[in-house]
C-alpha cells in the first residue's frame, strides 16, 4: 500500500527541515510505503534547498508540486492531483510527527474498516513548553482527542489521513476556507453519510516557539478559528432560518463564555480565564463571519453506498502475512 503524506508549505524551512525528518523516521507496517509531496506555495526563503536535501537523502520519494496562488487550499488541492497513494496523510510544517504516527493512522484504519477518515491529537511540543501562561497561548495551536478511538464529526489538518477516492470525489478543498479548510472538508464528508474516526495514538508534535506564545497571536488564531466557523456556517445555510440560528448560537456562545471569563477572573484561576477569553473571542469572530457573503455552496460529496464497501487500509498486524 502507498500513502501519500501532503505537506503544505510557505517561508518555513528551518521547520520544514525538521518535519520531513521526522517523516523519513517513520516506522512502517510491512507492505506500507510512503510518498512524500510538498505543496511549495510561493516560498521565496530555502525551502527548495531543504527539499532537494530530502530529495537526495531521504529513504522515500519525494515530489515537490508548485502552486504560487497565495493559500493553503489551492497548494493542497495541487498535491491533491499529484498524489498516487491510496491514503492520503496531511501534515503541517511546523510538525514532528512521532515514530509510529502513519502506523497508528493505519491500524485506526483498519479497527475500523468502513471509516473514511482517520484524526489524531496535536500536542505542544515539550521544547516549547514554559509553564502554564505558555501552554494556555499555545491551545489554539494544538488539539486534543478523546482517549482510544471516537468516531468524530470532523478533523484537524495537521493530524488527519483520508482516503483519496472519498477527497477527490468531494472536489478537494474549498478555497474560501483561507483557515480551517480541513474542518470544512472533513464535516462536508461526514455529512455525506461518511464516518470519520479519531484514535488517541497517533500523535504528532506542534512547535509553538516564544514567538508565537503572545496574547496577541492568541487572540489572532481564535479570530480565524471563529471566523471559519462562521463562513462553513454561511456556506452551508440552505435558508436565512439557518443562517439566523447560527447568528443567536455564536451570540449566546460569546455571553456564556464571557460570564465564565468573569467567572474565572473573580475565583483567580488564570488558565481558566485565559480560555474563556479564546472562546469568547472565538464566538465573536463567528458571530461576524456570518455576515459575508458565498456565492457559491460547497461541492456536494456523493454518498457512499455501503459503509462496508470501502477497503480497510493495513494495519501492523494485518501486514505481516502480506509481507
Amino acid at each position: 500500500m502507498l500513502v501519500s503524506v501532503v505537506v503544505a508549505t510557505r517561508n518555513r524551512a528551518a521547520s520544514l527541515r525538521e518535519a520531513l525528518a521526522s517523516l523519513a523516521a517513520q516506522s512502517l507496517p510491512d507492505g506500507v510505503c510512503l510518498e512524500i509531496v510538498v505543496a511549495d506555495n510561493g516560498s521565496t526563503d530555502d525551502t527548495q534547498r531543504v527539499v532537494a536535501d530530502v530529495q537526495r537523502d531521504g529513504p522515500w520519494p519525494l515530489r515537490v508540486v508548485y502552486q504560487p496562488t497565495p493559500g493553503k487550499p489551492y497548494a493542497l488541492n495541487a498535491a491533491l492531483e499529484q498524489a498516487e497513494g491510496e491514503i492520503l496523510a496531511f501534515f503541517d510544517d511546523d510538525q514532528v510527527a512521532a515514530a509510529d504516527w502513519i502506523a497508528q493512522l493505519l491500524a485506526c484504519f483498519a479497527r475500523h474498516p468502513g471509516a473514511a477518515g482517520v484524526g489524531g491529537p496535536a500536542l505542544l511540543d515539550p521544547r516549547d513548553a514554559r509553564g502554564w501562561w505558555g501552554e494556555a497561548l499555545s491551545r489554539p495551536f494544538c488539539g486534543s482527542v478523546p482517549p482510544g478511538d471516537t468516531p468524530a464529526q470532523a478533523l484537524r489538518g495537521g493530524n488527519m489521513a483520508l482516503r483519496t477516492e472519498v477527497v477527490r470525489r468531494a472536489g478537494g478543498f474549498d478555497p474560501r476556507f483561507r483557515r480551517g479548510q480541513d474542518g470544512e472538508l472533513t464535516r462536508r464528508v461526514s455529512q455525506a453519510g461518511y464516518l470519520l474516526e479519531t484514535t488517541s495514538l497517533a500523535v504528532i508534535y506542534h512547535r509553538v516557539p516564544r514567538s508565537r506564545q503572545t496574547l496577541r497571536q492568541f487572540c489572532r488564531q481564535y479570530v480565524r478559528h471563529g471566523g471559519s466557523r462562521g463562513l462553513m456556517g454561511v456556506v452551508q445555510a440552505r435558508s436565512r432560518q439557518e443562517l439566523h440560528l447560527l447568528r443567536r448560537e455564536a451570540l449566546h456562545g460569546a455571553v456564556v463564555c464571557a460570564r465564565d471569563l468573569l467567572l474565572a477572573l473573580a475565583k483567580r484561576q488564570a488558565p481558566a480565564a485565559v480560555q474563556e477569553f479564546g472562546n469568547t473571542v472565538f464566538w465573536i469572530a463567528c458571530w461576524a463571519r456570518t455576515y459575508s457573503r458565498a456565492s457559491t455552496p460547497p461541492t456536494a460529496v456523493q454518498p457512499p453506498v455501503d459503509h462496508g464497501d470501502a477497503s480497510p487500509a493495513p494495519g501492523p498486524s494485518e501486514d505481516a502475512d502480506a509481507g
